[in-house]
């Protein structure tokens, strides 16, 4: 649908539809391209082709939330968009929900350009949940934290494949601790616990 069908009230409401045409048409008659809502809208759907629109008519790129959301979805394509034009990666929250996610592409380009990968939440995250491509990113990119509570997540979990990584990874773990580790995970299924406690 274009603007030839539809009239549009705001820039986000064009937004809403995504069709980069109409946004262009827009922004070229004179809407606001700098639209915090907007931008968050065309990130948290994939709309990637509007999202250039809006950077590059000088819609502010530095939007957490609209980088979260990207990382969420696994929007890589918006997560570059964002960055390229400024967006400040240095967001632990941002790396947390893209390894919680297990979405390797959009971790891989928030580390690249800047955002520390020594985060114990994110390695707990990603191991919580059997991203081992996640966690195996993070330690080779200086994660050097206590494995410990990512190897509880992991086995608590069930995700075996990273708790074995991490055994692999740190190999000054102690069978009393595994012990411990997997008797407190046996004691919290039995009583329907959802998270491990530390």
């Amino acid at each position: 649908m274009t603007l030839l069908s539809t009239s549009y009230v705001t820039l986000l409401d064009a937004c809403k539809n995504g069709d980069p045409i109409d946004v262009k048409i827009l922004i070229g008659s004179g809407y606001n391209a700098d639209n915090a809502v907007a931008l968050e809208w065309l990130c948290k759907r994939g709309f990637h082709e509007s999202v250039e629109l809006l950077l590059k008519n000088g819609c502010d790129a530095d939007n957490a939330y609209a980088l979260l959301e990207s990382c969420e979805r696994n929007e890589h394509q918006c997560v570059s968009l964002l960055i390229t034009h400024g967006c400040n990666v240095k967001n632990e929250v941002a790396l947390l929900v893209a390894c919680a996610e297990g979405h390797l592409a959009c971790a891989e380009l928030l580390i690249k350009n800047g955002c520390e990968a020594n985060s114990s939440i994110a390695l707990n995250a990603a191991c919580g949940n059997g991203h081992l491509s996640c966690a195996k990113l993070l330690i080779s990119n200086g994660c050097k934290t206590n494995y410990n509570g990512a190897l509880k997540w992991a086995i608590h979990n069930g995700a075996m494949n990273c708790a074995n990584f991490l055994i692999s990874e740190k190999g000054d773990l102690t069978l009393t601790q595994l012990t411990a580790i997997k008797a407190d995970r046996a004691s919290r299924q039995s009583s329907k616990t959802l998270a491990p406690t530390y």
